[in-house]
Formats: structure tokens, C-alpha cells, sequence
């Protein structure tokens, strides 16, 4: 099983304003985000690097490849099984997936603050991600 990187964050989102905003509120707060614009991006990084990040932040409607189809492929490669994965959609009902948590658009950077410090620092042996997760935050 390969360890996290404690504080290593990845933001897979195709809005490139709300990448960057992201990035960088993660950044003020001690955590260092990569950026990938779409899932496909996200997998080449994730399969380029020897250590995963703690923590994913996914969109769940993006080109190339969407947040769905991520997650199966991410699902499908051992090492990268146990990472949480935060899911931020606009959908009012997102589909059951297994993820540690949904974020919905818009969000508070506050509320995205708190999800990813309960998330970032969960051991894999404690994360279990779980089908059909309540919605988390409140829309500001």
C-alpha cells in the first residue's frame, strides 16, 4: 500500500478560474494542490507519481473524461483505491457514487476547508468510501 502525501491535494476540475481559486485558498491554508482539467489529465498524473496525493477533489461534469468515469478507472488501480475523494457538483441529486463526501456548487471556502482537513488526514485503514454519501455544506 503506498502512503499519502499528508498535505498533498489534487484538484480535478475544467473551470479554470475555480481551479486556480481552489489551488490557491489550499495553498494559504499549508496544503500544496496539483491541478488537472479534466479526469483523463488527473489519471496520467496519478499514474506518473510514486506517492498519491492525500486527498482528490473531483468535478463531476467535465470534457474529455467526467467525474463518473475518473472514478471507476481510479477504482479499478490498487494503489489508488483508498484515496478519498471529495465529489463538487452543481446537480441538485448526484448519482449514489462512492465517495467520501459531496460538495455542492457553489460552496463556501470555508466548507471546502473543513471537508479536506476531516479528509486529508484519514489513515486508509479508516476510509471506507461509502455509496450514496449525504450532501455536505451549505450553498453561500
Amino acid at each position: 500500500m503506498a502512503r499519502r502525501l499528508k498535505n498533498h491535494i489534487l484538484v480535478v476540475e475544467d473551470n479554470d478560474d475555480l481551479r486556480t481559486s481552489i489551488s490557491e485558498i489550499l495553498a494559504l491554508n499549508g496544503y500544496l494542490a496539483n491541478e488537472a482539467e479534466n479526469g483523463k489529465a488527473a489519471l496520467d498524473q496519478l499514474e506518473q507519481s510514486p506517492t498519491p496525493p492525500a486527498l482528490i477533489l473531483l468535478d463531476l461534469h467535465m470534457p474529455v473524461m467526467d467525474g463518473m468515469t475518473f472514478l471507476q478507472r481510479l477504482k479499478a488501480i490498487p494503489r489508488l483505491r483508498p484515496i478519498p475523494v471529495l465529489l463538487m457538483t452543481a446537480e441538485s441529486s448526484p448519482p449514489p457514487l462512492e465517495v467520501a463526501a459531496v460538495l455542492p456548487k457553489p460552496f463556501a471556502f470555508n466548507s471546502l476547508l473543513s471537508l479536506v482537513k476531516q479528509w486529508a488526514t484519514v489513515k486508509q485503514r479508516e476510509y471506507k468510501p461509502r455509496r450514496g454519501v449525504a450532501v455536505h455544506g451549505a450553498r453561500t
